[in-house]
């Protein structure tokens, strides 16, 4: 073992990629299993035929419509969004979010957009002029094909404060995120933070 890969820094992204590399040897998400089967349930106990019909479709038609700047891949969609959630400043928070709104399907345009609803409060941006630069350090994709592809995506972020890094700012956070083949290219259909 040499002295390079015992810094916290390499431990740190070598920890960062086998998370990423477990999460994407076949594990299903918990969540989405349960919501097919709660979908499958009720549609077989909502109707009166002895043969029930298949669950509804989660996605409507509207909904894998991409934004403005769908992209060519699936690793150049999943890129894209990274670099502007992680890359912001406190003067241009909104036309980020505008952006990334851009970059993604419909139902998480719809979530990204709500929270530009609320106008900021702009004293207390001026005062801590909050920003976040980040890295992308993993874009992991489960061996999957077709036009939903899951990955894990690895950020490096730090927190700024004033154009100063914020004590314990420094972090990496992994998102369990999906993109979605839709007319023009590909667009980010689930972008989560894990804790």
């Amino acid at each position: 073992m040499t002295a390079r890969m015992r810094t916290p820094m390499h431990l740190m992204k070598a920890v960062a990629l086998a998370g990423s590399l477990a999460l994407l040897s076949g594990c299903e998400d918990p969540y989405e299993r349960r919501a097919r089967e709660s979908a499958a349930v009720h549609t077989a106990t909502a109707t009166s035929s002895p043969t029930p019909s298949p669950p509804p479709s989660r996605y409507s038609d509207s909904e894998v419509k991409g934004g403005f700047a769908s992209q060519r891949t699936a690793s150049g969609a999943l890129r894209a969004f990274a670099e502007r959630w992680s890359n912001w400043t406190w003067r241009d928070v909104a036309a980020q979010r505008e952006a990334l709104a851009e970059l993604a399907t419909a139902g998480l345009r719809q979530e990204l957009l709500a929270g530009g609803e609320q106008p900021p409060d702009t004293r207390e941006l001026r005062r801590t002029q909050p920003a976040m630069e980040g890295r992308i350090e993993v874009v992991s994709f489960k061996r999957t094909t077709g036009a939903r592809r899951p990955a894990v995506v690895v950020l490096r972020e730090q927190a700024l404060e004033r154009g100063e890094p914020e004590e314990g700012g420094l972090h990496y956070t992994v998102y369990l995120v999906e993109a979605w083949r839709v007319r023009g290219g590909w667009a980010v259909a689930s972008w989560v933070g894990q804790p």
